[in-house]
C-alpha cells in the first residue's frame, strides 16, 4: 500500500528523472493523496450508571462492560496493574491523541480510561467527570466512521436492554471533527423514538392515511343514514339517482379503506427498515 511517506520517497527517488512540469503533477497527486488520508474524528459522550450505594461505575467496571460488548482488544493484559494498562492504552490511543489539538492532549493522556477498535475504527475513552466518559473515534473515511458510530450506539442499546441495573446513557449528539480541530463539521442526533423517525420519513403516507380515515368516516356516515332512512322503491329519476349515488359511495368507501391499509402497511414497512439510529446534519444546516 502506498502511504504518504512512500509517495514522498518515490518523488525523491525520481526527482532527477522527471521535468519540472511532471514533478508538479506528482506533487499535486501527493497533496490529493494526503488530503484523502486525513483522519476524521467523532466524539460521543456517555453517562455512567450509579450503584445503589451512590457510586458511579469505576474504570475497572467500565472495562468489564467493554469486554461484554465485545470491544476488548485480544492483546490487552487483563491481569496487569494500572501502570501497565495505562501504558498499553496510551500506545493504542497514540494515533488519536496526536490528532487532538495540542492544548487538550495532556488532559486526554492523564484521563485515558480505555482504547480499542470497532471494525476499522480506532477509539479511545477519556474520563471528563466521575459520571461522564467521552469516546473519540478515528477513521480516514467519514462514511465508515459514521457507520461505526451507529454500530457503537447499537452495542450500547443492546447492553442496556440486557442490564437494567447498568444503564449507560448515551449523549443525544455526536460531533464529527476534522483533523486538529474541535469545531464540528457534522452533527449526529441519536434517534430514540424510531416510530417518530419512521413517520417523518413516511410523512406522505401519514397524510394519506389521515385523509383516508376522514373520508371513510364521512362516507360511512352517509351509508348509515341510507340504512336508517332507505329510499322509496320506485322507478323515478330521483330513486335511480340515489341508488347510483349509493353505489358510488360504497366504491369510494372501499377505496378509502384501500388507501388506509396501503398507507399503514407502507409505514410499517418503513419502520421495519429503519436501522438508522443517527440522523446526520451538516454544520451549516444545523446553524440555519
Amino acid at each position: 500500500m502506498y502511504t504518504v511517506d512512500r509517495m514522498r520517497e518515490i518523488k525523491r527517488e525520481h526527482e532527477l528523472k522527471y521535468s519540472d512540469a511532471e514533478l508538479k503533477i506528482i506533487q499535486k497527486f501527493i497533496v490529493i493523496f494526503e488530503g484523502r488520508c486525513t483522519l476524521v474524528r467523532a466524539l460521543i459522550n456517555v453517562k455512567l450508571p450509579m450503584s445503589n450505594e451512590g457510586n458511579f461505575m469505576t474504570p475497572a467496571e467500565f472495562r468489564k462492560v467493554m469486554k461484554l460488548m465485545g470491544l476488548q482488544p485480544i492483546d490487552m493484559p487483563e491481569d496487569a496493574n494500572q501502570d501497565i494498562l495505562r501504558e498499553y492504552f496510551l500506545t493504542r490511543a497514540a494515533t488519536i491523541i496526536n490528532r487532538i489539538p495540542e492544548e487538550k492532549q495532556a488532559f486526554s493522556k492523564d484521563n485515558l480510561v480505555y482504547a480499542s477498535e470497532l471494525g476499522d475504527t480506532l477509539f479511545m475513552v477519556t474520563a471528563h467527570t466521575t459520571a461522564v466518559y467521552r469516546f473519540r473515534l478515528l477513521n480516514p473515511r467519514i462514511e465508515v466512521l459514521q457507520q461505526d458510530c451507529k454500530d457503537l450506539i447499537i452495542l450500547f442499546n443492546e447492553h442496556n436492554a440486557k442490564n437494567n441495573n447498568e444503564q449507560i446513557e448515551i449523549g443525544e449528539e455526536i460531533r464529527i471533527l476534522e483533523h486538529g480541530l474541535e469545531d464540528s463539521s457534522i452533527y449526529g442526533k441519536i434517534v430514540k423514538d424510531e416510530w417518530d423517525f419512521a413517520k417523518k420519513i413516511a410523512s406522505r403516507e401519514v397524510q394519506l392515511m389521515k385523509y383516508g380515515i376522514y373520508g371513510f368516516i364521512f362516507l360511512s356516515s352517509i351509508s348509515i343514514l341510507h340504512i336508517i332512512y332507505p329510499p322509496k322503491e320506485d322507478h323515478t329519476f330521483l330513486s335511480i339517482f340515489i341508488s347510483f349515488l349509493n353505489g358510488q359511495i360504497d366504491r369510494f368507501s372501499t377505496a378509502m379503506l384501500t388507501i388506509i391499509f396501503t398507507a399503514f402497511t407502507t409505514i410499517l414497512h418503513i419502520r421495519a427498515q429503519v436501522t438508522t439510529v443517527i440522523k446526520w446534519t451538516a454544520k451549516y444546516e444545523k446553524d440555519n
